[in-house]
């Protein structure tokens, strides 16, 4: 049995859940990744040798294509289908909707199992013509693709994703879940690790660390927390040993035109931490070492691996937030930084932050665990495979 994914962009340094899904075992299966070696998205050069490490590591065996085009975040990949073709494989996994695959797929004779996925979520949608978009894909696109019965099976990362799949016309009968989730081997709260993190960076163990863990980029928006920090009162923070990190790869147009501008009106009174990016697989130190985690726009994985290590998670009030921040409360009205404020406040007097408080996080979050769940998806695909083998 062979199955294929195939993923617009993929970093091999990364813990998306691409790259969780191919790290697990997978039966009968042998691996396939086609991609593009576009890695703009990760602001880093393409490396063959971490492809190879990868590839060696988990048995997947990696293609790499280059981008003709992209759009609106969407690629057409140079002889996509030509490699499609080329490994005959009993399952392809196409991760991502509404592309310009699902075009293709409409006029393509289906030879294959044929699954895809959404990822998608209302926060990070900011299309001038989102329903000109929707109505579109609805009528023109999804409609034949259903008649056709060209999908097998279309995963849902969430709620917001269910919602997503709706607009744009999926049946809600080939709609099944998949959700976000963490591998217990890579995330999980270490004393160790949280020292060690701590010493390095000259942080003491009476300071309270919150930190933003990810692209410093105009999509993630993290000079925000700059401004939750300007609102705090000065004494307050000196009182509770408080301090900001920042840990990631920058984007240079977005840290001169915003980050900086904001870091320049607070370096006077306030010295943030400012590192670089790490490895995702060197993520769990940064966890560890970190007491509050505070994304102040869209949503991100990164939240379920913070509270894997027993961190707190402070977001906006979105959906998908509402989903994987476990304490619901600390999430705060959309672009309200005085309730943020409140919300930092009252994790911070009443000491919600220290770890050993948020031991109960591990069984709120136990079904998100990634080998529980790739392993029941693999039990199901090769009986899928097999019984459309005894139907030929």
């Amino acid at each position: 049995m062979k199955i294929v994914y195939i993923e617009d962009c993929f970093n091999p340094t990364a813990l998306y859940q691409i790259n969780e899904i191919l790290k697990q075992p997978h039966g009968k299966f042998e691996k396939v990744l086609i991609t593009s070696d576009d890695m703009k998205p990760f602001h880093k050069e393409y490396s063959k040798n971490e492809d190879f490490k990868f590839s060696q590591k988990y048995g997947v065996k990696i293609i790499r294509l280059p981008v003709i085009f992209s759009k609106s975040g969407r690629r057409w990949i140079k002889g996509l289908y030509k490699e499609i073709e080329k490994e005959s494989a009993d399952i392809v996994y196409m991760h991502g909707i509404a592309d310009f695959k699902d075009i293709i797929n409409i006029f393509k004779p289906k030879k294959n199992i044929l699954f895809r996925d959404c990822h998608m979520s209302w926060s990070a949608t900011t299309q001038k013509y989102a329903n000109l978009f929707y109505y579109i894909c609805k009528n023109f696109i999804f409609k034949p693709l259903n008649f056709l019965e060209k999908y097998d099976r279309i995963y849902s990362l969430g709620i917001e994703e269910r919602e997503y799949l709706d607009a744009i016309g999926i049946k809600k009968e080939k709609i099944e879940d998949f959700i976000h989730g963490y591998n217990k081997d890579d995330y999980y709260f270490s004393l160790k690790e949280r020292e060690k993190f701590r010493k390095e960076n000259q942080i003491s163990k009476d300071e309270i660390i919150i930190g933003y863990i990810g692209k410093l980029d105009d999509t993630k928006k993290p000079h925000i927390n700059l401004k939750i920090l300007k609102l705090m009162e000065d004494k307050y923070l000196e009182e509770n040993r408080i301090k900001f990190l920042f840990l990631g790869p920058q984007d240079s147009k977005y840290m001169s035109e915003k980050f900086n501008k904001k870091y320049d009106e607070i370096i006077n009174k306030h010295k943030p931490i400012i590192l670089e990016g790490r490895r995702a697989s060197d993520l769990r130190e940064v966890y560890n070492g970190v007491d509050i985690c505070l994304w102040p726009k869209q949503t991100t994985l990164s939240s379920i691996h913070a509270q894997a290590c027993q961190s707190t998670v402070i977001m906006e009030n979105e959906t998908s937030n509402k989903e994987r921040v476990i304490e619901n409360k600390n999430l705060y009205e959309i672009s309200n930084l005085e309730e943020a404020v409140i919300k930092i406040k009252d994790i911070i007097d009443n000491k919600k932050y220290l770890k050993e408080k948020n031991e109960w996080y591990l069984e709120k979050i136990k079904d998100r665990e990634y080998t529980y769940q790739i392993s029941k998806k693999i039990k199901e695909w090769e009986k899928l495979v097999e019984e459309k083998r005894g139907k030929k």
